[in-house]
């Protein structure tokens, strides 16, 4: 299995500890910075839009399985829960698209949650699903 990172993620975050715990509640523009080599995958990414971003948490411990929910809460399997920590830390962040440049090789976003660096390996639009009863 191959993965190529297409970009970088550029946030204001140097550390996980920075990092939002719920992004959707901050206003903070990132910025995903798309490699020359891939700005033909950005074409008809626009301003307007949400999309999900995919992102390689490289800081992240690779050996947890488990891990607690909350500091009281049950031990439970990093399956369960969001976390980075995880034996392949990619990360997924669902974010409004708010400025894509003329060229294509910078996407302003806001709701990243990642270190700034991160590697960037997709970006996908959401999609808005009906709602079964």
């Amino acid at each position: 299995m191959d993965l190529v990172q297409v970009g970088t993620v550029h946030t204001p975050y140097a550390r996980v500890a920075d990092c939002p715990r719920w992004p959707w509640t901050q206003s903070v523009i990132s910025t995903l910075r798309i490699d020359a080599t891939y700005v033909g995958c950005v074409e008809g990414v626009r301003a307007g839009i949400r999309a999900h971003v995919l992102w390689w948490a490289a800081l992240a411990d690779r050996s947890v399985t488990r891990r607690h929910m909350a500091a009281a809460g049950p031990l439970t399997g990093v399956m369960a829960s969001r976390g980075v920590a995880r034996p392949n830390p990619i990360g997924l962040t669902l974010v409004d698209v708010v400025a894509v440049a003329a060229d294509g090789l910078s996407i302003e976003v806001r709701g990243m949650d990642c270190v700034t660096g991160s590697p960037l390996l997709d970006i996908k639009p959401a999609l808005t699903l009906p709602t079964y009863q």
